[in-house]
């Protein structure tokens, strides 16, 4: 996991509530919608991000009814870097907790997402861990352009490109409803009277909620490791799968900067039945699985997957994790496809 900071003026607990402001005088709690409103209504162009008050020195602009606000200036003070590319009408935003923001929600996604009957099961002692709410939003923007612009969010050559219609040009400056900081950043976003409140989590608390979910999901057993992986396909869950790799397979997987939702839409894996099961040595499993490709509905074709799992002692714990996994893959895995013996 990359290490890198963030310049902030506070650190809070990940989606916490309690937030403090700073002002030339002195700290001051907010703690109250009350308090907060009031500090909103008397600074004029001003927002709260992440409990310090800033000014906005190119405003914010009033289209139909909606508040926009400038992309490049807020994004900055949020650690990101930005870029704008006239020919392609596109903007890049450099952000560098994208990566581990994609991989924490497909371990929500994961851990909170059931397909039918046909879900495997997780170990029930991943019950235990307490699983926060989904912090990306979904953005219905509203049409104020019909020609996009495009916004390609990169995190060290990991990038996903979007496309806005919900913007502004002023005095040659991008303005964009706050819905893209959620997007961007999983910012939670407070209208407070004419103002906004936005609370984001840092690198080191995503990586902090990441270390906590990979620590109760690392699989104990072949069997756990066997439902991380089948879990992982049926759900379009990367992240789960990458909880059942040994190290040197997720080594590959980040290198591949491939992301970490699977799949697609359709056709999506269905049910996934164990056809064989050999014990290679003490610790060397080797199951066969059939998974049935599912395409509106209907099983679409059954494919084959032939999943190696040893046992690996780790900081002084053992666990079982794949060490090879062969078959059609690329379409439903994190992996590419294999040659199947």
């Amino acid at each position: 996991m990359k290490k890198r900071g963030l310049a902030l003026a506070i650190s809070i607990m990940l989606f916490g509530q309690t937030i403090y402001a700073n002002t030339d005088m002195q700290q001051v709690a907010l703690k109250s919608g009350t308090e907060k409103a009031q500090v909103l209504q008397e600074s004029g162009n001003q927002i709260l991000l992440n409990g310090q008050l800033l000014e906005i020195p190119e405003g914010v602009l009033k289209v139909k009814g909606h508040l926009l606000y400038p992309l490049r200036w807020l994004v900055m003070q949020m650690g990101a870097i930005v870029s704008w590319d006239q020919k392609t009408r596109t903007v890049t935003i450099e952000n560098p907790t994208y990566q581990e923001a994609h991989l924490y929600l497909s371990y929500l996604n994961g851990l909170t997402s059931e397909n039918q009957d046909t879900t495997y099961k997780l170990p029930d002692r991943v019950k235990t861990l307490v699983i926060p709410s989904y912090p990306l939003k979904s953005n219905d923007t509203f049409m104020l352009h019909q020609k996009p612009i495009g916004i390609t969010i990169d995190d060290d050559g990991f990038n996903i490109p979007f496309a806005a219609y919900d913007y502004a040009f002023k005095n040659n400056r991008l303005y964009v409803t706050p819905e893209w900081f959620n997007t961007i950043f999983l910012a939670e976003l407070t209208k407070i009277s004419e103002g906004l409140e936005i609370v984001y989590p840092t690198l080191e608390q995503i990586e902090k909620e990441l270390e906590n979910m990979q620590k109760v999901l690392a699989p104990l057993t072949p069997e756990e490791t066997l439902a991380l992986w089948i879990r992982g396909q049926q759900v379009r869950s990367g992240a789960l799968q990458y909880s059942s790799l040994s190290p040197e397979l997720k080594q590959q997987v980040l290198a591949s900067k491939r992301g970490w939702v699977t799949g697609g839409s359709s056709p999506s894996a269905g049910k996934v039945t164990i056809l064989d099961k050999k014990q290679q040595s003490e610790d060397t499993l080797v199951y066969t699985l059939a998974v049935e490709e599912m395409l509106q509905g209907q099983v679409f074709e059954t494919v084959k997957e032939q999943i190696t799992i040893k046992k690996y002692t780790l900081e002084g714990n053992n666990y079982w994790l794949i060490s090879e996994a062969r078959g059609d893959l690329s379409y439903l895995s994190l992996l590419p496809d294999a040659d199947l013996k």
